[in-house]
């Protein structure tokens, strides 16, 4: 017995009744889908677990995010060396997101990235809302939670 074809956007756009288009302005963060066609796309994204291909030339510079609760500390500089060393040994770059004292990230922030779409966002001492981390799962975006604040979404490391 063969493998089921995989899921395309074709697919998530017959079933829920948008154009191909509007499916793509969802994976790539666009922000000119109505709220509620978004949601629908999501849903269906997550429920066929659509994960997109990433080819070599499709994506800019390889980055990774990571997002600090509030970088006034000694530790948070420990976090960021430790980052950057690795992320260097892998020619990957690293984007660093200051919190300023919060816990979670405001929308604008996931919108760049949604735009961005790093190769993954480390969170340290702050976490996502299961909304927000289902966004980063339908584009395909990793994310992992460094001592959390508070209990991280179902699913998130």
């Amino acid at each position: 017995m063969s493998d089921p074809a995989p899921t395309t956007i074709a697919t998530i756009a017959a079933e829920v009744g948008v154009s191909v288009p509007t499916v793509s302005k969802v994976l790539n963060g666009r922000p000119d889908v109505a709220p509620e066609t978004r949601a629908r796309i999501e849903a269906a994204l997550e429920k066929h677990q659509y994960r997109r291909r990433r080819g070599r030339g499709a994506r800019g510079a390889e980055l990774v995010d990571l997002v600090i609760h509030d970088l006034g500390t000694a530790w948070a500089v420990e976090i960021i060396k430790g980052v950057e060393v690795v992320a260097a040994s892998e020619r990957v770059g690293v984007v660093l997101s200051d919190l300023g004292g919060e816990h979670r990230p405001r929308q604008e922030w996931l919108d760049d990235v949604l735009t961005r779409r790093p190769l993954g966002v480390i969170f340290v001492q702050s976490s996502l809302d299961a909304p927000q981390h289902r966004q980063l799962a339908t584009r395909s975006i990793p994310c992992v939670v460094v001592d959390t604040a508070g209990e991280p979404p179902l699913g998130v490391p």
